[in-house]
């Protein structure tokens, strides 16, 4: 009974040590065929991966900088100043707009620059946008 005991351990000993060569070896084969695919070109660079993230956050800074220009105007202070707007709230939501809004409320705001300065629009006309601005910004923002 004894020698029986002591068998059965050195066959589990020996079904170890083979599972154990049988997977260094597998680990070894899959080791040599992972290393080129690791190595293969993507299909994007890092360079132009980064290159991209930077033009993106280089554009929603310039129309961060854009709108909050337009809010720290006069006009746009005695605007905001004379409504039930706060100058401050609006300030914080811009922050909060994403990459599209703020590319779109930019683009108005420079639309609407160029109209002032043509002298299309009267300081109504001024009034307006600019509550109807904020509201969208905090609106925005809202939902």
């Amino acid at each position: 009974m004894y020698y029986q005991k002591y068998t059965g351990r050195n066959e589990v000993r020996r079904v170890i040590t083979i599972l154990r060569t049988v997977l260094v070896i597998t680990l070894a084969a899959l080791g040599g065929l992972w290393q080129p695919l690791q190595a293969a070109e993507h299909v994007v660079s890092v360079a132009d991966l980064h290159r991209q993230v930077r033009s993106a956050q280089m554009s929603r800074q310039a129309g961060l900088e854009q709108i909050n220009g337009f809010l720290h105007s006069e006009s746009s202070r005695a605007v905001l100043g004379a409504s039930t707007l706060d100058v401050a709230q609006v300030e914080k939501a811009v922050g909060f707009l994403s990459d599209e809004e703020v590319a779109r409320l930019a683009s108005q705001i420079q639309r609407l620059e160029r109209d002032i300065a043509a002298g299309a629009l009267s300081n109504e006309h001024l009034t307006y946008i600019v509550i109807a601005l904020a509201a969208a910004i905090i609106v925005l923002i809202a939902t």
